[in-house]
């Protein structure tokens, strides 16, 4: 084989190892109020056409990892019962990334009066106010 033949392929070899590379994505998602990790959070990496290309849910200190992403581009939506549903634009194709804290709001929900009547004679209604 010659020396060129060699080359070549080393650097072919070289180029596919770097390109085709996986990258992962992590983070620790809190509270934006109480700075709390929030544990159970979904966490999904979506591409631009809106599909799921993987998921995960944070761990009891709130930290995610989504590992072998294989696109340069993608969105990271986070979701949490009883919070707003968060999504980021991320670019992996420089490497492993680390977002660092991701605060998710508290949903402020208004919930209307809920009425417990008495069924004992002379007790009175009572009204209990939710939100």
């Amino acid at each position: 084989m010659s020396m060129y033949k060699r080359t070549s392929i080393v650097i072919i070899s070289l180029l596919m190892a770097i390109l085709g590379k996986a990258h992962s994505v992590s983070g620790v998602v809190i509270d934006e109020q109480t700075k709390e990790p929030l544990p159970g959070v979904y966490v999904t990496l979506i591409n631009d056409s809106a599909k799921v290309l993987m998921s995960s849910t944070t761990n009891g200190n709130g930290w995610f990892s989504l590992k072998d992403v294989n696109v340069a581009e993608a969105f990271v939506g986070l979701s949490y019962m009883g919070y707003e549903t968060q999504k980021i634009m991320v670019n992996i194709d420089g490497g492993d990334l680390d977002l660092g804290e991701i605060k998710l709001s508290p949903k402020s929900t208004m919930l209307s009066v809920v009425s417990s009547p008495s069924t004992i004679s002379g007790w009175s209604t009572k009204e209990y106010y939710a939100w």
